[in-house]
């Protein structure tokens, strides 16, 4: 499963952790706090 994460505090940091140990995919993170963009791609690789 391709998993968007909305937000990545502790609760965000804790679902890409599980998601990654059950073989899902966390490929895009939207997030408020970061001063680049509202939204960060993830490569494909599961890294």
């Amino acid at each position: 499963m391709k998993i968007a994460l909305i937000g990545y505090g502790k609760m965000g940091r804790e679902v890409e952790r599980v998601a990654k140990l059950r073989g899902h995919t966390v490929c895009a993170i939207i997030d408020r706090s970061e001063p680049a963009a509202t939204h960060r791609e993830i490569d494909g690789s599961g890294s």
